[in-house]
């Protein structure tokens, strides 16, 4: 039913309820019962309803290059380096001990060949004292080590000289017994000639070179050793020649 003309201009819809109607119960006969109703009302999910929108296209995912796992977005540029960075830190490597060295041992001397002398005067084992300030030596005919016989039966090691000619200058010659006392030399000069055969326990002076040095029974002098020796000691045990002089001396007890 029309209310006016040109009523659909007003967007209303006139809607008829005849009978019942959600519970409303039966309109009397002949009555007509009418409900304004907007345009823009959807009434039953169809009466009055606006057509529906037409639906907005949703974006197309992107397929994660892994399944199951978002895509994250790339940063648009890299991060800045450090102005400063720190400088890279060597590796700490271990200490390589090296090994001790094993100290080599010290060869053994060679020892000395020193043979019997059985035509050797007779020795004690308590040697004289000799100084001088100079010795000379010539016509020497042998020099090392011999073993003597002592008048008790035992034996010791000791050196040998034989020459034509030994002197002394500046001779000093201290004869103590065991007890310490005995017969104290002095002369000048003490000159040994013809077959002169002297025993030494050691020696000791000043080299040519000026270095001091000491010789025994277990490191003999060389003759080159004896030549030109000055500030001499001798442990001796015995001397004898043809001929022996002592220039300038005398003797004193202590």
């Amino acid at each position: 039913m029309r209310f006016a003309s040109g009523i659909r201009s007003a967007a209303l819809l006139a809607v008829v309820a005849v009978g019942a109607f959600s519970g409303l119960g039966a309109a009397p006969a002949g009555v007509t019962q009418a409900t304004l109703v907007p345009q823009d009302t959807c009434f039953l999910g169809f009466i009055g309803c606006s057509p529906a929108p037409a639906p907005t296209a949703l974006p197309t995912p992107t397929p994660s290059a892994t399944s199951g796992l978002p895509v994250l977005p790339l940063p648009t540029a890299l991060p800045t380096p450090l102005a400063n960075p720190l400088p890279p830190v060597a590796p700490q490597l271990a200490p390589v001990l090296s090994p001790t060295p094993t100290p080599s041992p010290s060869p053994s001397p060679i020892p000395v060949l020193a043979p019997a002398d059985p035509g050797a005067m007779p020795l004690t084992r308590n040697p004289a004292k000799l100084s001088g300030s100079t010795l000379s030596i010539s016509g020497l005919k042998g020099l090392g080590v011999v073993t003597v016989t002592l008048p008790d039966g035992s034996s010791m090691r000791v050196i040998k000289l034989e020459a034509d000619h030994v002197s002394i200058d500046g001779f000093v010659l201290d004869a103590a017994g065991p007890d310490g006392h005995g017969v104290l030399t002095h002369a000048t000069n003490m000159t040994a000639d013809g077959s002169v055969v002297v025993y030494l326990d050691s020696i000791a002076g000043l080299l040519g070179s000026g270095a001091s040095a000491v010789f025994d029974a277990v490191t003999p002098p060389t003759a080159s050793d004896l030549g030109g020796l000055t500030a001499l000691t001798l442990d001796l045990y015995g001397l004898s020649a043809d001929v022996d002089t002592l220039t300038g001396s005398h003797e004193e007890l202590h």
